[in-house]
């Protein structure tokens, strides 16, 4: 495997043991039998950010059906692809998106940034809206924060939509993101 962007080979490391990140990295790994690679280079980025691993409270849970890789999914740094069904997302039907990140301690919140899938044929379509708001206590959020979406080609592709609110510079350790 490797961590520098290169393409695995011969002379990569080989995993033996879990290793650590701790900043946005991109893995590669490659089997290799007999001194050749057998089949395609797998690659993954893990996206490294203060809410990784972090408590998530789901004020309105995720559809069962759409469950992603479980309770951290929201906050494991992986992204999901333009397949639904790829085991990195979590979907609402009929409700918003409503959930608390807890980080754990008061951090400075510069840039939220959070993705969507839209499918428009498999019935999947994007939020109208992302509100998030900001708390120090759990209990009482203030400095709303809104970005809207558009929808893609009616029909079109399956695609991949990030909201992202920037230069935000908000001390806060909870973090309440709803998508309406």
């Amino acid at each position: 495997f490797t961590l520098d962007n290169s393409d695995p080979s011969n002379e990569s490391k080989i995993f033996h043991t879990p290793f650590f990140i701790d900043q946005t990295s991109t893995v590669k790994a490659a089997l290799f039998m007999d001194g050749k690679r057998a089949g395609k280079t797998s690659e993954k980025t893990i996206y490294f950010h203060n809410a990784v691993g972090k408590s998530v409270d789901y004020k309105i849970p995720h559809k069962q059906k759409y469950s992603g890789g479980g309770p951290l999914t929201l906050v494991d740094g992986l992204t999901g692809t333009t397949s639904h069904n790829d085991g990195y997302w979590q979907g609402w039907e009929g409700d918003n998106l409503d959930v608390v990140i807890d980080l754990g301690k008061p951090e400075i919140v510069n840039q939220i940034s959070i993705s969507f899938l839209e499918s428009q044929r498999a019935w999947i379509f994007l939020p109208t809206k992302v509100k998030v708001t900001f708390s120090k206590d759990g209990n009482t959020f203030t400095d709303e924060q809104i970005q809207e979406l558009t929808d893609g080609e009616r029909n079109g592709k399956a695609n991949r939509t990030t909201a992202r609110i920037e230069t935000l510079n908000i001390d806060s350790r909870y973090l309440r993101i709803q998508a309406i």
